[in-house]
């Protein structure tokens, strides 16, 4: 894959890096969220671009939450953000709620990454 489809795919709302899923499960206790997340962190990554220097964590997964989970997840993060100064988690609590927006969208279903 070229570095600007690559950078296209995993700018998508619906495309989240496996650092930002992790510490996603680390502040929310859902064993729903918990499930899915392992079930797609053992999958393989979006393929990366020869010459891709970056480690395990910034492999880039391409989405499949449930509404509810999405909102579970949102609302403890924001929470959370509000309790706290750690631009990490209101960083967090921004991206759940645009792949939320793309769940909403129109017909309700989840464009999938495209090359």
């Amino acid at each position: 894959m070229d570095w600007s489809t690559y950078k296209r795919i995993c700018d998508q709302p619906d495309v989240m890096t496996r650092w930002s899923l992790q510490r996603t499960l680390a502040l929310v206790d859902d064993g729903q969220l918990a499930q899915q997340t392992r079930e797609l962190m053992a999958s393989a990554p979006i393929d990366k671009p020869s010459g891709h220097k970056g480690d395990a964590s910034t492999d880039c997964f391409a989405l499949d939450f449930d509404s509810a989970v999405v909102e579970r997840v949102i609302r403890v993060l924001q929470s959370l953000a509000a309790e706290s100064d750690d631009r990490q988690i209101r960083h967090l609590a921004t991206v759940w709620e645009e792949y939320l927006g793309v769940l909403e969208g129109p017909g309700g279903t989840i464009p999938g990454p495209t090359e």
